[in-house]
Parts: C-alpha cells; sequence; structure tokens
C-alpha cells in the first residue's frame, strides 16, 4: 500500500464458464468436451457468480481484507470428470476432445505445466457463506441444447 490507497485483490483460478468460449461451441456441438490440456490434468476452476459473491463479501468486510490478495477457487476435476458430469446431465456421450483450436495457447500451456495450487477446502471452510459451486452444481444450471441437439 506504498500508494496510500487501499486495496483487496481477488485473484480467481480458471473460469468454468470458459467451456462456452467461441473456439469450444464448435466441438460442444460435435457431441465432444473440449479439453486445453490432457484429458487426465486435473484444473482448479471456479464460476464467475462465486467470484462476484466473494467480491460482495470481501467489500461488505473490507476493513478485514484491505492488503490481501486471495486466490480463490471452489472446485478442482480434469476434463475426463467434466466430460461424465455434461454426459449423464444430457443424456449424450460426450469423449474428450484435446486438440486446442483457439484461445490462448500460454494460458492453457501454463494450467498444464504449473496449474493453480489453491486450497479449495480450506477456502471452504474459511468462506462457507459463499455456498461455492463444484462442476457438477453449476453444470446443472447451464443450457446444454448444443449438445442435446446432436443426440440422436
Amino acid at each position: 500500500m506504498a500508494s496510500g490507497v487501499p486495496f483487496t485483490i481477488i485473484a480467481p483460478a480458471y473460469f468454468m464458464e470458459n467451456l462456452w468460449n467461441p473456439w469450444n461451441l464448435p466441438v460442444l456441438a460435435a457431441g465432444r468436451f473440449p479439453s486445453s490440456v490432457p484429458p487426465a490434468r486435473r484444473v482448479q476452476q471456479i464460476a464467475v457468480d462465486d467470484v462476484v459473491r466473494f467480491a460482495a463479501h470481501v467489500l461488505d468486510h473490507r476493513d478485514v481484507f484491505v492488503g490481501q490478495r486471495i486466490e480463490v477457487a471452489s472446485d478442482e476435476l480434469n476434463a475426463l470428470e467434466a466430460a461424465q458430469i455434461v454426459s449423464e446431465l444430457t443424456g449424450s456421450r460426450l469423449e474428450v476432445d484435446g486438440k486446442v483450436n483457439g484461445g490462448p495457447l500460454p494460458l492453457f500451456s501454463w494450467l498444464d505445466r504449473v496449474g493453480y495450487a489453491i486450497d479449495v477446502e480450506a477456502l471452504r471452510r474459511r468462506f462457507p457463506e459463499i455456498a461455492w459451486r463444484r462442476f457438477e452444481e453449476w453444470a446443472r444450471s447451464q443450457e446444454w441444447s448444443i449438445v442435446t441437439s446432436q443426440a440422436g
């Protein structure tokens, strides 16, 4: 705080909503689950609305958080697990497609080589009022017609 301006940094992990990036839509429409990292590589992630709820919490308790950088994630899973969840929700078997056809390649490389190291369970215990969502809960709130329209 050398500038004298109070701050709190909220550093979210990979967004669950990245599944809906434009380069992933043709893959989903073809009935496959896109993965920008090897299918078994676990990636920590978070839903955007979880970040928003946490930001509101920080604003409501700003004195507690001033000067801190807080990394946030609400789940950790790999593409095989995520594809299984979406397959169960849609009734369509999705195989993982590991071909990256767009997007921020340096980020994908970093996720594969390094990735996030957030203690998701500790975060959940420290801030239970946020009601952090796991991927499955987030996926239940999504519109999957792009996948189910391919079911035959």
